[in-house]
């Protein structure tokens, strides 16, 4: 399992934005590739800051879908909502611990 984890400051009053865009159009993107198996989006009000996580089983798709022009439309939808550049780690899981490690395809 791999992870692509992007931390970004959203602008004041982003949030509601930022979630609906996200809700609405990552899952019609990334969807399309058969490895990836979700994402979650966290935020931190004290600081304006989201966390995105996206859990891919194969790390050529992954790839594949981060360099793909719709994956650039996403992003351009997103990005106007962002006050600083995004930053992107790509990880790949050493282990999981409980409820993700019962169901670790998220099926």
């Amino acid at each position: 399992m791999n992870l692509v984890i992007t931390t970004l400051e959203l602008k004041p009053d982003a949030l509601t934005e930022f979630t609906t865009t996200f809700e609405r159009d990552v899952p019609q993107v990334l969807g399309q590739y058969p490895s990836w198996r979700g994402a979650e989006l966290s935020f931190d009000p004290g600081n304006g800051v989201a966390c995105a996580v996206g859990y891919w089983a194969d790390p050529d798709q992954m790839r594949d879908c981060l360099e793909s022009p719709e994956h650039g439309a996403v992003m351009g939808k997103l990005m106007p909502l962002v006050a600083g550049a995004p930053d992107v780690k790509i990880t790949e899981v050493v282990t999981h611990i409980g409820a993700l490690a019962a169901n670790p395809a998220g099926a």
